[in-house]
């Protein structure tokens, strides 16, 4: 809509300042209800803690990954519209590859066998697609049940600070490729843009921002 718009002020030839405060308050409104919306569900914009085991027998720590953007992927070898979405996730894993700043984490959960069989074949799977996709095993379905997950695939994004600025939720309906790459991009880019404070661990909501000051609309 924002694209929409801009187009339309160019063609208009309105002033570029006008445009660039009203897209920074529709950014700050969309914050505020993202925000508002992640409290509801959480009770706060603190992400779960988790140390998950990876393919390579690696331990990964959540609260290690201090000043980076973690983005999260719960998905299951039985869940097809997970799988659907990889593609879409290998373009993003791409994209930031050479980022140190932002890090990639494929959740397995919810599998009713993770041996160590099970583990090597979903290694193999990963090396026949090409997917460079670091994947953690929550072996027992905790961390799933820390984040509230109830369907998958579900897709996080965790802020340099901690909190989650992204809780995605499919509802059963695979969204495009460009749609997942669009959306994510664009948190994430919005998200380094953003200075660390690292006194701020809950962050609170910021003061609302109105288009009308005088009637608060």
């Amino acid at each position: 809509m924002m694209q929409q718009l801009g187009s339309i002020y160019n063609q208009l030839n309105l002033p570029e300042d006008e445009f660039s405060r009203l897209q920074e308050i529709s950014l700050m409104l969309a914050r505020q209800k993202n925000e508002a919306s992640i409290k509801s569900v959480y009770g706060t914009l603190k992400s779960p803690d988790f140390s998950l085991k990876n393919m390579k027998g690696e331990t990964v720590t959540l609260s290690a990954l201090k000043n980076k953007i973690v983005v999260l992927d719960f998905w299951a070898t039985w869940c097809a519209p997970c799988k659907a979405t990889f593609p879409a996730m290998q373009d993003l894993v791409n994209k930031y590859a050479n980022d140190p700043d932002v890090v990639f984490l494929f959740i397995d959960t919810w599998e009713n066998d993770l041996s160590e069989k099970k583990e090597k074949e979903i290694a193999v799977y990963m090396q026949e697609n090409k997917y460079s996709f670091n994947v953690l095993f929550d072996v027992h379905n905790k961390t799933v049940k820390d984040y509230k997950v109830e369907g998958i695939p579900r897709k996080f994004v965790i802020g340099k600070n901690g909190n989650l600025i992204y809780a995605a939720e499919n509802r059963g309906i695979v969204a495009t490729d460009e749609d997942i790459v669009k959306d994510m991009s664009a948190v994430i880019e919005d998200e380094k843009k953003t200075a660390m404070n690292p006194a701020n661990n809950n962050t609170q909501l910021p003061d609302p921002v109105f288009l009308n000051p005088k009637t608060k609309q």
